[in-house]
């Protein structure tokens, strides 16, 4: 049988947990297409318990994690004042889902209301709410 999973807002003791976690699964995800040396030097700037922390309370910022067998398995963390240097132009144009698929497309989006998540990655009407569990 799978463990239950439960998602919530980070607490500051999850700081030592998620920068493991954030740290791991960027590894994972780059660690091929990376030198060693890069991959040190950016997970030391980038993943530390300190800086987890910072953005842990940072208020313009929401970080959320999952957790399955009392131990963090992801995390998703949300900029709520800042859209990405990387990203340039008055208004850029967003992502769309569902052409491939032959479906409409519309922006994605996600809400925190009422201390949960909801996001529509698609259509209102496949969307999914993600209670919060305080």
């Amino acid at each position: 049988m799978q463990a239950a999973i439960r998602i919530r807002r980070a607490e500051e003791d999850d700081a030592l947990a998620l920068s493991v976690l954030a740290d791991r699964t960027f590894r994972d995800a780059f660690a091929d297409s990376n030198t060693t040396a890069n991959m040190q030097l950016h997970c030391a700037g980038s993943y530390g318990q300190a800086l987890q922390l910072a953005e842990i309370r940072d208020s313009s910022r929401e970080t959320w994690v999952a957790e399955s067998a009392s131990r963090l398995v992801a995390y998703v963390q949300l900029r709520l004042d800042a859209v990405s240097p990387m990203i340039s132009g008055e208004r850029p144009a967003p992502r769309r889902y569902g052409s491939e698929c032959g479906n409409e497309t519309q922006e994605p989006w996600l809400s925190i209301e009422n201390g949960g998540l909801t996001s529509w990655p698609s259509a209102p009407s496949s969307s999914a709410t993600i209670p919060s569990v305080t």
